[in-house]
Order: structure tokens, then C-alpha cells, then sequence
């Protein structure tokens, strides 16, 4: 249970973790700037966090106040798709605070506000509609002066909660750290091991399925062509299938609340895949089988051959 509040200082933001923390009886973790390496301080906390919390600022606060005060965001287009795929899966609620420049600029004075200056606001808001247009996060947007009371805002917070409480089953199965993107994906793609290619050392604490690396990249722009967007599908693997003979459980991810089909990524995985479902006595969910995304690389295919593969298991 994650909620996640983002903005410009002094738009709000603190005083609705208060208010949500009291009346969802959830606690508050507060995010600044990062001590050292952005994308695993973040990730560590999504691929740990075990209890129910609301974030009083994360990654968007990054990728806005990072390129002001230090020149440049420490992510990068990888490292975003990743938090953010991995924080769809965990349902969470995502408001952007927004109020007038006029008000920010006030409390700002009466506060005598010192790490963001007076001509930085402008920016500041400018950047956040900026990367909340990029986001494939569904922000909400929350204005305290046309909701001073929280009236509108509780209803919304109540809703949600109600709904993460009624897929907790669902949620709880998911806390296995190998499966990312749309929580309500109809369409589950599995492979037989990690891809982390690009400074897979430095990232070892945080390596996830189909996160980073050559085979990656081609699968994401495959996928593209094929039509797919993010709120598609749901990507998830397990580890050495191929390797230790192990086939695994996929328990946790069949418990996607409304998947109808698997797309299989090569032999091993299908194979593994077909296994366990008969383990599991599942019978309504399809499985589709198409080759692991290094062929582009390693047979000579080409990325739009492999997007047609997609397409077709897709349609199948």
C-alpha cells in the first residue's frame, strides 16, 4: 500500500501526508535529495518496502529539482521505466500538489523558505508538468486552495484504499520482486532469466526482469511496433529456469487479478510455463510462445520480424 505526493515546496504537500497519514492511519517517509545514487535508493525502497506508506516526494522530484540544482537528473530513461513499472505494480495512489504561483511565492516568504529560491518556482512547476506528461504513472492532481478542507481528496484517498484492501490477496503474491508493470495487465510476458546489461554490477542489489541491457531495449522498442502500451501487459521471470532444471512457481504471477494470456519468451520459459500451470490446475489462461528477444541480436532478427511475433501472439 504506497501512496506517493509530489511538487514544488510549500504547494501542499506535507500537510496532505499529515492529513492522509491520519486518516489512513499510514506512515510518512520523507525523500530529499539523494545521497548517492538516485535509482538505487529508490528502488531499494520499492523492491523492500514491506508496509504501507506515504512517500512525501520520490523520483519526480529528481528528474525536476536534479537538472536545477545540480545540472542534470541522476536518471535516465532506463532507470525511470523501471521505478516506474515496478510502482505500477504495486498499485499505488500518485497525486501531483499544484497551486497557484502566487500562493507558492507567499509561503515561500512567511516561511522564509532557503533551499529553493523565488526564481526557481516557475521552473519548478514548469518541470513537473514536464515529466508528469512523460509519466506513465496516472497523477492526480491536488490544489489546496480549492480543496482546503481535503473533502474531494478524501474521497478519492477512500476509494483507492478500498480497492488496494480488496486486491490485497493479489497484491501480497506479488511481493516476489521479478514482476513489474500494469497491476491490471491482461497480457503477462515471462521470460527465464534477468537482462541487466548496462552497469549490471553497480546495479546487482536492484536487477529485475527484462530491466535493462541489449535483449531489453529490443524487447521495449519490439513492443512498441507491435502496438503495445505499458498498461498492456505485465513483465515478470524466473531465474535460472534454464540453468538448474528448477521449473519454479509462477503462483504469485497467475494472481494477476485480470490476466488472460502468457507470452512465453522462448523454449525453456514455455516449457517451464506449461509445467507449472498443469501443477497449478490453471486452465482459463492462454499461453502464447515466441523467441527470447537476444535472437534480434544473436539470429539476425529483425526488431519489426520480432514485433510481428509479438503482434501475432498477441492476437492468437
Amino acid at each position: 500500500m504506497l501512496i506517493i505526493l509530489e511538487g514544488v515546496d510549500k504547494s501542499g504537500k506535507s500537510s496532505l501526508a499529515k492529513y492522509l497519514s491520519n486518516r489512513l492511519e499510514i506512515p510518512i517517509v520523507k525523500f530529499s535529495a539523494p545521497i548517492e545514487d538516485a535509482y538505487i535508493e529508490y528502488m531499494d525502497f520499492l523492491l523492500n518496502q514491506r508496509m504501507p506508506v506515504i512517500a512525501d516526494r520520490f523520483h519526480l522530484g529528481e528528474d525536476v529539482y536534479g537538472p536545477i540544482k545540480r545540472g542534470k537528473s541522476m536518471l535516465n530513461d532506463w532507470k525511470r521505466r523501471n521505478i516506474e513499472e515496478i510502482l505500477m505494480m504495486r498499485n499505488p495512489l500518485t497525486i501531483y500538489c499544484e497551486t497557484n504561483v502566487g500562493a507558492v511565492s507567499k509561503s515561500f516568504i512567511d516561511d522564509k523558505e532557503t533551499f529553493t529560491l523565488q526564481s526557481e518556482i516557475l521552473p519548478i512547476i514548469e518541470g513537473f508538468r514536464q515529466v508528469i506528461d512523460k509519466s506513465i504513472l496516472e497523477w492526480r492532481v491536488f490544489d489546496y486552495q480549492r480543496d482546503p478542507t481535503y473533502s474531494k481528496i478524501s474521497i478519492l484517498a477512500d476509494e483507492w484504499f478500498n480497492d488496494v484492501q480488496a486486491h490485497s490477496f493479489h497484491l501480497e503474491a506479488l511481493r516476489v520482486n521479478r514482476t513489474k508493470g500494469d497491476f491490471y495487465a491482461k497480457v503477462l510476458i515471462i521470460g527465464d532469466q534477468c537482462n541487466g546489461g548496462l552497469e549490471a554490477e553497480r546495479y546487482k542489489p536492484c536487477v529485475i526482469p527484462f530491466g535493462n541491457g541489449p535483449s531489453a531495449e529490443k524487447l521495449y522498442k519490439a513492443l512498441d511496433l507491435a502496438g503495445f502500451k505499458q498498461w498492456d501487459y505485465a513483465l515478470s521471470n524466473v531465474y535460472k529456469w534454464h540453468l538448474d532444471g528448477n521449473v519454479g512457481e509462477i503462483e504469485a504471477e497467475l494472481r494477476l487479478p485480470c490476466l488472460e494470456k502468457i507470452i512465453c519468451l522462448g523454449n525453456n520459459t514455455h516449457e517451464a510455463v506449461v509445467q507449472s500451470m498443469k501443477e497449478f490446475n490453471v486452465t482459463d489462461i492462454e499461453v502464447r510462445k515466441v523467441f527470447h528477444p537476444s535472437y534480434i541480436a544473436r539470429k539476425g532478427l529483425s526488431v519489426e520480424e520480432y514485433a510481428n511475433q509479438l503482434k501475432d501472439a498477441y492476437a492468437q
